[in-house]
């Protein structure tokens, strides 16, 4: 359990700081989903997610779910513009990255407010330089400072085949009165646990 703890994290970040599927319907009750797939039901097109502390959620899932699974790449693949998660150490407007993750374009937007309080281990931007490597937030422009142990990934639109039992996906869709997560858009972004990330709890989110 405690090696998925960053995605845990990362995942959480990517819903609760407004990255939302642009094709969430307007008005809709937002619900998202983090953890393990423990079953795949194609038939049915349902994943059985296990979270922190064993909790299980039901997610269901159509052919136009959006999938978008993480990739490797090299820090020379970041472009300027690109919108990315970084992870890290933060010391002033300067970041000692464990992992940067970009975000698909077709799932990337900003948030448009700054956060009550300062970051302290990630933010989430726009690359604005790539040599040195620059990320801009809402409010800060952050030098980020990577090494051959840095993890980068990029996130690309798959398919639901692309979906295995013991990756670890974050879920962003709509929450039935059954409890069960109708997905609209997985995010599956495994990567090894970082020295200082915590777990979240799978939460829902706010209209």
């Amino acid at each position: 359990m405690k090696k998925w703890a960053l995605t845990f994290t990362l995942s959480f970040v990517i819903l609760a700081a407004g990255l939302c599927y642009a094709g969430a319907a307007k008005g809709a009750k937002r619900a998202g989903a983090q953890g393990k797939i423990s079953a795949i039901d194609t038939a049915q097109k349902t994943l059985t997610l296990v979270g922190r502390q064993g909790v299980t959620t039901t997610v269901s899932y159509t052919d136009t779910t959006k999938v978008f699974k993480a990739e490797p790449i090299k820090i020379g693949d970041l472009k300027t513009g690109d919108v990315v998660i970084v992870q890290g150490a933060i010391s002033g407007s300067s970041i000692d990255a464990r992992a940067v993750i970009v975000r698909p374009s077709t799932n990337a937007k900003l948030p448009k407010k700054a956060p009550k309080k300062p970051p302290t281990n990630r933010i989430i931007g726009s690359v604005t330089s790539t040599a040195p490597l620059k990320v801009k937030t809402v409010d800060t422009e952050y030098e980020v400072k990577t090494t051959d142990a840095t993890h980068i990934v990029t996130l690309k639109e798959g398919s639901a085949a692309d979906m295995r039992v013991g990756d670890i996906v974050a879920v962003q869709g709509q929450a039935g009165a059954d409890g069960v997560v109708r997905a609209q858009a997985i995010e599956v972004v495994n990567l090894p646990r970082l020295k200082g990330a915590k777990a979240n709890k799978p939460k829902k989110l706010n209209k």
